[in-house]
Formats: C-alpha cells, sequence, structure tokens
C-alpha cells in the first residue's frame, strides 16, 4: 500500500506536467490557426489632449479590425453584427468588461477570442527652431494605445502588447516671412494618422500582440 502510495507521489507531478504541456499546446495552436476575434470599443481614460474630442476616438475600433483583418492571423466577427450586439450591453467608450460578461459577449458574437483596447494618451507637442526669421515650428501629436487578448472561455488574457506613434506637422518659415510651407496647426487627421500608426504597432510591431503570439517579441520601437 505504502508503495502505491510513493508510486502515485512520483507520477502525479508528470501527469500535470504533461496536462500543463497539452494545455498550453493547445492554446498556441487555436492562437496560430485564424482564430475568431471580436473587438469590443476602446476605453479612452488615457490622457487627451484638450485640441480633440472622445468622440473622435472611436474610429480607432476600425483601425484595430483593418489591423488583424491584414495580418492574415485572425478570423473577425462581421463589423455590422459585432456592432449590432455590442449595442445590447450598452458600451461606451469608458465601459469596462468583466470575466463574465466576456463570456457572454464572446458567446453571442460566435468568437474564441475578444480583443479589449485602451486609449492611454493622445497628447500635443509644440516646438519651434528659429535663426534670423528663418526656421521651422512643429506641432507632435503622440498616440499610446494597449491590446489585451482575452480567451472568452476561461477570461485569460492570452497576449498583450502597447503600441506608441508621433506624427508631425511642420511649418517651415523663410527669413521675414516672406515664405511659409506647411502648417504648425494640430488637426483630427494628425491624431488618427497617429492612432492608427499605433494600432499597428501594438498588433504588427516588435512587441506586438504577433510579436508575443509567436514568442519574438523583440525591444522596443516606436511606429511612425
Amino acid at each position: 500500500m505504502r508503495q502505491n502510495h510513493l508510486l502515485v507521489k512520483k507520477i502525479l507531478p508528470l501527469v500535470l506536467l504533461l496536462v500543463f504541456c497539452i494545455s498550453s499546446t493547445c492554446m498556441a495552436a487555436n492562437l496560430n490557426n485564424h482564430p475568431v476575434v471580436g473587438i469590443v470599443p476602446f476605453h479612452d481614460n488615457g490622457l487627451i489632449s484638450k485640441e480633440f474630442s472622445r468622440e473622435e476616438m472611436k474610429d480607432v475600433v476600425d483601425f484595430a479590425y483593418n489591423a488583424l483583418l491584414e495580418s492574415d492571423r485572425f478570423e473577425l466577427v462581421e463589423r455590422t453584427r459585432q456592432r449590432d450586439i455590442l449595442n445590447e450591453y450598452s458600451f461606451d467608450m469608458s465601459g469596462l468588461v468583466d470575466e463574465d460578461t466576456c463570456a457572454a459577449i464572446g458567446n453571442q458574437l460566435g468568437a474564441q477570442y475578444l480583443l479589449l483596447g485602451s486609449i492611454n494618451g493622445l497628447t500635443t507637442r509644440h516646438s519651434e527652431t528659429t535663426v534670423v526669421g528663418a526656421g521651422t515650428k512643429r506641432a507632435q501629436v503622440t498616440a499610446t494605445v494597449s491590446m489585451r487578448l482575452v480567451d472568452v472561455e476561461t477570461g485569460r488574457v492570452v497576449a498583450a502588447s502597447m503600441g506608441r506613434s508621433k506624427k508631425n506637422n511642420t511649418l517651415v518659415k523663410a527669413p521675414l516671412g516672406l515664405i511659409r510651407i506647411g502648417t504648425d496647426e494640430v488637426d483630427k487627421q494628425q491624431a488618427l494618422d497617429a492612432l492608427e500608426s499605433a494600432i499597428e504597432d501594438a498588433v504588427n510591431g516588435p512587441r506586438g500582440l504577433i510579436a508575443r503570439m509567436d514568442g519574438k517579441a523583440s525591444g522596443s520601437k516606436t511606429h511612425r
């Protein structure tokens, strides 16, 4: 009897290790076999400069949809169907998704995973370089986003990433202001371009979702 007990104690850790390895392998296989993904509206609770309206930030979901689709690594829930189902939950840009809600949404969407995201920051910075009345003025917009890929069944975050991008508007002035080329004004398109590039970085960058799924994430790099 004692021998059987000792045998069980020796075998049990090996069985648990085998189960863990099989589970990890299955998860990796699922992630690398065009998993079905639904995208929840991004939170915008980060720092947003006064030049921008939080209402304008809703375009970021379309950027995420396009980046995932063009990566050819995911099967995405059709946009209109996704939007209709999410509207039932009265989502807004500041809403939170808990484990129970995640499972309910995922099941209705027929998704294996949900992509949850946040706009961590959309900020502006102005700078100027002038020599004898000539020089340049820049308006720089910096966008930072984060993403989490959540397993609908378990509520577990299986991959997470951040993306960052900077976009400049530049005004070049000749002496005495006789010639002016470009602009140093901050505009909506500049902000959207920065957000789109930040999303692209978070998906396909060196530390993006795909690199993490493949175990190839490298050092941080800004996507421009």
